[in-house]
């Protein structure tokens, strides 16, 4: 086995040695079947199992198995992207699925009975575009959903990319002498590449500024708010961390207005589920699903948050209507009062009737300059 060889195997098993701690650290389905992904491509057995033992898989079979390797390790691979980004499989996703399981299924039958005869281009092009073009969507969703926009960690992404690409030409150029060459050294450097950025990225997280003392978060008391604005309550909270946010600002905003390590949710019927997973977890929320929003912020709650920040009261009562709006308003305020938490309530009183505003406020106290201690 020569040195790329070598390279291009414990590249194999460093990505599935760091996506498998992921899994074990954070206990995280995506990331779990992620990790048994890169351990079937870490069993590369047509070429660093079988030979170097001197096995020979049976006359006939060799593509079959190789294509059904490949079969597997890419179900897997878009398995786990799915969980990576949206955090569960919906329906459409286990239609489109099995849609591809059946497909992949049909595509073993017709090699096996000899329909595309002895053409290594027609029996390959289906596999090797479908497992290039997955881990191109995986590179796409790593960048976009899951990592920080540390330069070093967008190693792993971009590795992976590099492999996909090469992936989707195999078909054609697998043949090519001299481009096979290239074509495998290259794959080589793509999957290093992978493994220095997955490595970054498991072993060496980014870690939040510690606050200067001067800057600490204030500390605010426990109780039900309305405030004047947005801007009031990020004076009156800081860098307050554990933040619970419920609001229409879009996701790509939310950087600017809520602290690292906030947890938003949007309300709105374009999409649903994680938006964005890095510095802040966006989730986009139907607001015809209040009590799936409840259960979700109780979640939260739990696991230690305590400010809620509510500015989609407005958009709420037009989708749900004023009760269930205010029914949710109310499960969350009395959950984080119980938990010795705060929520603060920005809206517009023009939206709302006067028997509204006076239930609102019946609820919530308007917050006091000299309320929040330093």
């Amino acid at each position: 086995m020569n040195w790329i060889a070598l390279a291009n195997l414990a590249s194999r098993w460093i990505l599935f040695l760091a996506v498998a701690y992921k899994a074990y650290q954070i206990r995280d389905k995506g990331w779990a079947i992620l990790a048994t992904a890169f351990f079937i491509a870490a069993f590369d057995v047509e070429t660093y199992i079988l030979n170097p033992l001197g096995l020979k898989v049976l006359p006939g079979l060799g593509d079959i198995t190789s294509i059904f390797h490949v079969i597997i390790e890419t179900l897997l691979v878009l398995w786990a992207v799915l969980h990576l980004k949206f955090r569960e499989t919906k329906f459409h996703h286990v239609v489109a699925f099995s849609a591809l399981v059946v497909v992949s299924y049909l595509w073993i039958f017709l090699i096996a009975i000899g329909i595309f005869g002895d053409s290594f281009v027609l029996e390959y092009s289906f596999p090797m575009f479908f497992y290039g073009g997955t881990l191109l969507y995986l590179s796409c969703v790593l960048w976009k959903y899951v990592l920080g926009k540390r330069l070093l960690d967008g190693l792993f992404p971009a590795g992976i990319a590099i492999v996909g690409v090469l992936n989707i030409t195999y078909p054609f150029t697998r043949h090519i002498t001299w481009f096979a060459n290239i074509a495998f050294f290259t794959a080589a450097i793509g999957r290093i590449i992978a493994a220095i950025g997955a490595i970054l990225f498991v072993f060496y997280p980014i870690k939040p500024p510690e606050p200067h003392p001067a800057e600490e978060s204030k500390t605010i008391p426990s109780g039900a708010y309305i405030v004047s604005s947005p801007e009031e309550f990020r004076k009156l909270t800081g860098k307050e961390g554990g933040i619970i946010g419920i609001t229409r600002i879009p996701p790509n905003e939310v950087h600017k207005k809520f602290p690292r390590g906030s947890v938003i949710f949007w309300p709105t019927k374009a999409t649903e589920g994680i938006l964005k997973d890095n510095d802040h977890r966006v989730v986009a929320v139907s607001p015809t699903k209040l009590g799936i929003l409840q259960d979700l912020i109780a979640k939260e709650l739990e696991s230690g948050a305590r400010i809620v920040y509510v500015d989609a009261l407005e958009y709420l009562k037009m989708e749900a209507g004023f009760l269930n709006a205010l029914k949710f308003l109310l499960f969350v305020k009395d959950v984080v009062i119980q938990k010795g938490g705060a929520i603060f309530l920005y809206f517009n009183e023009k939206a709302f009737d006067e028997r509204e505003v006076k239930i609102i406020r019946r609820e919530f106290q308007d917050f006091k300059q000299g309320q929040a201690s330093p």
